[in-house]
């Protein structure tokens, strides 16, 4: 470590793995080291190079008109997979701060980055061990393979391939500029707090039940309808336990079409593993449901009720029962989640 130490004081560039992705790694305040880094990336000189900090203190000094919620945010989720973007103080290292007056810091848990920062007591600029727009490199050998001879010294490791999850904290709300680890559902539960989304972001809402023949369905198709001009949400639905490729029952056609909806397109597909990672929001039907998604994605799961009444299975029901579980999930989206899922979106 003595010998990275030694090249970071010296203006060079370090590759290292951290608990995202591979990363680069340089003094922040030194601009030859700096321009380095935007060289050996093939990065745009506007986008501003994020820093990783010892501390919370130390990441408090550079930043100015900090909200009470992202004290509570770096709490929660540091050393860990979050960059927080706020407005940058004088104390700031300039060659890090955007045109806008912000910056982004982090404080990683790998072993390696948080002994160098212990050691060296300064702000490091970091950012993907990659050439800009390219997939991220997971080891030693993928970085010299790639970078080559730009780099000054490359610690041998290896790493995931996501990179953090980015939050500005520079209003009232927590704008999520980048989704990856930590998601919406993480950040809200722990902080008690609604997130916004940048634009080009989307929502993915998954609707479940057991089937995906009735409730969950209709869950996602009135959804759709309810919010038409916002492009940005991405409804799907599943069931726990389903063969796939069944079409709605004829009731659940005849409900929807007395409000205007066409479902005669839907077939049933299965829950799977992927299509838990890839939703932001997960609405169940009842809480058997719930217990069917793997305790780690629990956090984003919630029943349509938004509190401990379940949507009953209307199968060999009856039309009229059909038409009572239509209106409960009409009025269940209406009331509580198409309200929330707009307000993430300022032009929806």
């Amino acid at each position: 470590m003595k010998h990275v130490l030694k090249i970071l004081k010296k203006g060079g560039v370090v590759a290292i793995p951290t608990d995202t992705v591979y990363g680069l790694i340089a003094l922040a305040d030194n601009r030859e080291a700096v321009e380095k880094i935007y060289s050996i990336k093939r990065r745009p000189r506007y986008k501003p190079l994020p820093v990783f900090v010892e501390d919370i203190e130390s990441a408090i000094k550079l930043l100015r008109d900090v909200p009470d919620y992202a004290i509570r945010l770096m709490e929660a989720f540091w050393p860990g997979p979050l960059t927080v973007v706020g407005y940058a103080s004088p104390e700031a290292p300039q060659l890090a701060v955007s045109p806008e007056g912000k910056i982004g810091i982090r404080i990683p848990c790998g072993k390696e980055i948080r002994e160098i920062l212990q050691k060296i007591k300064v702000p490091l600029v970091s950012t993907s061990a990659n050439i800009s727009g390219s997939p991220p490199l997971r080891s030693g050998d993928e970085v010299k393979s790639v970078l080559g001879e730009e780099i000054d010294y490359v610690v041998e490791g290896h790493t995931g391939a996501f990179a953090s999850t980015v939050v500005e904290v520079t209003a009232k709300q927590p704008k999520i500029l980048r989704k990856r680890r930590i998601g919406i559902m993480d950040i809200e539960k722990r902080l008690d707090i609604e997130v916004k989304l940048a634009e080009g972001l989307n929502l993915s809402v998954l609707y479940i039940c057991t089937g995906n023949t009735c409730r969950s369905p209709m869950a996602e198709w009135i959804s759709r309808r309810l919010t038409i001009n916002c492009k940005n949400i991405i409804y799907s639905s599943r069931g726990t336990n389903t063969i796939p490729g069944y079409p709605p029952p004829h009731e659940v056609v005849m409900v929807l079409k007395e409000i205007g909806i066409d479902i005669e397109s839907h077939q049933s597909q299965q829950l799977e593993r992927q299509d838990i990672e890839a939703a932001d929001l997960i609405i169940c039907m009842e809480h058997k449901h719930v217990l069917q998604i793997p305790e780690s994605y629990r956090v984003k799961t919630v029943l349509l009720s938004g509190g401990s009444e379940d949507i009953e299975d209307p199968i060999g029901r009856g039309l009229a029962f059909y038409q009572l579980i239509r209106d409960k999930i009409l009025y269940y989206l209406k009331n509580i989640w198409v309200p929330y899922f707009l307000r993430k979106f300022e032009y929806c």
